[in-house]
């Protein structure tokens, strides 16, 4: 990525990581090992071009256009798609971010995804919409608490521009997260997505998570990051290959940053 600037002008180009969102792609940019639902809703990268502007010590506006997302400088589909997104210094010790982007992925590429889209062999084109609200706020050099809002919302259409299914996912996620010492936090994750079908699984139903996790950083190059997750669904049985209705999984990062 290039970038020029110019007084409260800066203007970007190029392959970058999404803004949208609170978690980032890269690991090290996680307190927890896992991702929460609301991750999935979101791009990871992006292709094009954006322009920040520094309004005044509490306000940046940012705007521009991407080729899509997960995408390469090629194009070879056509993407095209509006990004669009704000930060605000609310208080001293909160921070409020919003992000929006709209586009068209023009692939014609699900007539050869039957196993996907069964029946739909005529589709060329996929609209989508993603929103992303957060809200950031540390009372003391300790405590952190985030609460995110994701919206997104997906429609295939037919060579002929009529829609033929629509997807749509939405949550909250809650984090809390709180530095022991120097060396150590520990932290906690709560979230509900409301899932139609297709993002989490293809079991329409309501998703929640639980994670409580543990970051220890005996010096700057490693983190160790133990975790341990519930997560269960109101409807069906979206787990273990669709067997259960809830479970229970733990993990562990270990990441040597340099």
């Amino acid at each position: 990525m290039g970038a020029v600037g110019y007084k409260n002008l800066t203007v970007r180009g190029g392959k970058f990581m999404t803004p949208i969102g609170w978690e980032g792609v890269a690991s090290k940019d996680n307190f927890f090992y896992s991702h929460s639902y609301c991750y999935w809703l979101e791009p990871s990268t992006h292709v094009g071009a954006f322009a920040e502007y520094t309004i005044n010590d509490k306000l940046m506006l940012m705007g521009g256009w991407t080729a899509g997302h997960e995408n390469g400088f090629a194009n070879k589909f056509g993407d095209s798609a509006y990004i669009a997104g704000l930060t605000y210094a609310l208080t001293p010790k909160s921070n409020l971010f919003y992000y929006v982007t709209q586009g068209d992925t023009n692939s014609g590429d699900y007539d050869r995804n039957e196993e996907f889209f069964p029946g739909f062999t005529d589709v060329d084109k996929s609209k989508y919409f993603i929103q992303s609200f957060v809200y950031e706020w540390k009372p003391t050099d300790r405590f952190t608490y985030v609460m995110q809002y994701n919206l997104r919302n997906d429609a295939l259409h037919f060579n002929n521009g009529d829609p033929c299914e629509r997807s749509s996912a939405y949550g909250i996620n809650n984090h809390f997260l709180y530095q022991l010492t120097d060396k150590v936090g520990v932290g906690m994750r709560a979230e509900w997505l409301r899932d139609n079908g297709g993002f989490i699984t293809d079991v329409p139903a309501n998703y929640f998570e639980l994670t409580y996790g543990v970051n220890w950083n005996p010096n700057r190059h490693w983190s160790v990051r133990p975790e341990i997750r519930f997560d269960w669904a109101d409807s069906g049985k979206p787990f273990a290959d669709y067997t259960k209705s809830s479970q229970m999984t733990g993990g562990v990062g270990l990441l040597y940053i340099f």
